[in-house]
């Protein structure tokens, strides 16, 4: 990139360089697989490479993946072994610059990958740009920003307190992919989560604000139990906390117990207020462990007491249940068979 190239041209001249690989893991996803493969193919930057990881499914994901385009490739495995080791095995088939991991029933804007390529090009810093997420199906939710758009940050901290990349919201560098040797392979969930905080020592992230992600809630998700996702979260929290407690600088271990303690209030003021009496009461014994728990326990503990009766006063007070209405203008695009 000369410093005298018109902005637009270096877009353009460093893009022409780079490749992109989509890595779709998929395990009896013949429901959705088709559409969201009819959506990654609809992007206005198309993909170099495109493989789909059939995990070992005993359905048709990978008959009906495999007819959708004669450009994807398809790997089917022998052994189910779970999204981190799938993600790794399409990864290590594919040559590309840049990685994409898309889940096989979500869905991106035609716009996703022309949004993420340029920003991750012009940060060389960067090892990952991403965009945010729009759930719909079951139930919507939108993905919180937790870092400020436009311009690589450390990310680090951020990581460690949530989950800040959605693995198909994301565009990662394949040095840094490799740097850190891929997903976990043998977390049965919540593998996206280790991982980006394990990238996010590699070098800073850089998102952009626009919703390109349409994440796809149903009732056949490997992750539909809350209670489980939240303690393989929980547990590898606790493992960054004992390795920080035996390597850390006291400063260090500090702000990493200031920032567990900052996670486990916020995710009990969600419970709560969701009126998720099951995982508010399951927040409260996962976090016993941190340093300081019981300062916070203790001024929870009167509310987990009056469980009961929340109810009843809800309806005093003219409190409707909380709802998961979608967001008005919000809509998933639409892939038929035609498109």
């Amino acid at each position: 990139m000369g410093v005298d190239t018109p902005a637009g041209e270096v877009r353009l001249l460093s893009m022409a360089s780079s490749r992109i690989a989509v890595v779709v893991p998929a395990y009896e996803s013949e429901t959705f697989i088709a559409e969201t493969l009819r959506s990654v193919l609809a992007q206005t930057r198309a993909p170099d490479e495109v493989v789909v990881v059939d995990d070992a499914s005993t359905d048709r994901t990978a008959e009906i993946a495999a007819a959708v385009d004669s450009s994807i490739r398809v790997i089917r495995l022998e052994e189910n072994r779970g999204g981190g080791n799938a993600r790794n095995v399409g990864a290590a088939a594919t040559v590309s610059d840049h990685l994409a991991f898309m889940d096989a029933d979500d869905l991106w804007d035609p716009a996703h990958l022309s949004n993420l390529e340029p920003v991750l090009e012009d940060f060389p810093e960067a090892v990952v740009a991403f965009s945010l997420g729009q759930q719909f199906g079951k139930t919507h939710w939108t993905q919180e920003a937790r870092l400020p758009p436009g311009r690589p940050v450390d990310a680090f901290w951020e990581c460690t307190r949530e989950n800040v990349v959605f693995p198909p919201a994301a565009l990662v560098r394949r040095s840094a992919f490799e740097a850190v040797g891929g997903f976990h392979p043998e977390l049965p969930c919540c593998q996206d989560f280790e991982f980006f905080r394990r990238l996010s020592t590699q070098g800073p992230f850089v998102s952009v604000p626009e919703i390109t992600l349409w994440y796809r809630k149903h009732g056949a998700q490997i992750t539909r139990s809350v209670i489980r996702n939240r303690t393989v979260q929980y547990d590898i929290r606790r493992a960054w906390f004992e390795e920080a407690r035996a390597t850390a600088s006291p400063e260090e271990l500090a702000r990493h117990v200031e920032v567990l303690r900052d996670a486990w209030t916020s995710h009990l003021d969600i419970a709560w207020h969701k009126r998720d009496w099951k995982l508010f009461r399951h927040y409260l014994r996962l976090g016993r462990w941190i340093p300081g728990s019981s300062a916070i326990y203790a001024r929870w503990l009167p509310r987990a007491l009056a469980i009961p009766v929340v109810p009843a006063l809800d309806r005093l007070r003219g409190l409707a249940p909380p709802q998961a209405d979608p967001p008005e203008g919000l809509h998933p695009p639409s892939f038929s068979q035609e498109g």
